[in-house]
């Protein structure tokens, strides 16, 4: 599998500190900005998106601040850009180029992570459907360095071309099939438990 991760995965505090929009903001102030910063990152990796995050971020930001709007949106801007090396135009452009590239490209990989889905679901401590699509678009966005959202929509893409079904009736069906008697197996040895304690307590009546 690729390996196209951001070049600053990781939230540099010190060039955070360091920069204009850093020297300008209290340490509490500062703090506060780099949360802001960390969610708007974690937006555009998720979504490639991040024009509505950051309304309601700087919002958030500015609420108990004497900044407008217009200052917060830059300062938490420019934390971001320092922290992670890039803007976050530059982090949206990246993973929108990438997943163009991918989706001309047949052999892309999306389909070892619909098969990684599968084996979630049906092998081992199964889980649902939902959350091994999750754990696949998250792991596959990391791997190609597109968009958690790109992922998903390039795996519903690979399964359709290949097998001609639609990822979340597939998914969804596996869930049925495996995890779902698992769990209401579950659900019915605790139920059986409680009764039998229920059972026992009722005989022997309450202790002294």
């Amino acid at each position: 599998m690729s390996d196209h991760t951001s070049p600053r995965m990781r939230f540099d505090v010190e060039a955070a500190r360091a920069s204009k929009a850093g020297q300008r903001l209290t340490a509490r102030q500062f703090d506060r900005a780099t949360l802001h910063a960390q969610i708007l990152n974690r937006e555009v990796h998720a979504t490639a998106s991040f024009v509505s995050e950051l309304k309601d971020q700087v919002h958030s930001f500015c609420s108990d601040e004497r900044f407008d709007h217009a200052k917060g949106e830059l300062i938490l801007r420019g934390i971001h850009k320092a922290a992670y090396g890039e803007s976050l135009n530059d982090v949206r452009e990246r993973l929108v180029s990438r997943e163009a590239a991918l989706q001309e490209n047949p052999d892309n990989n999306a389909m070892d992570y619909v098969q990684s889905i599968e084996r979630m679901i049906t092998e081992g401590p199964t889980m649902p459907f939902w959350k091994a699509l999750d754990r696949s678009g998250v792991a596959m966005a990391s791997n190609e360095g597109i968009s958690e959202v790109g992922a998903k929509s390039l795996m519903t893409d690979a399964l359709q071309r290949e097998h001609g079904e639609v990822l979340y009736v597939w998914g969804k069906d596996l869930e049925k099939s495996h995890h779902t008697p698992v769990i209401e197996a579950e659900r019915a040895a605790k139920r059986e438990l409680k009764q039998s304690n229920e059972r026992t307590y009722a005989r022997s009546g309450p202790s002294r």
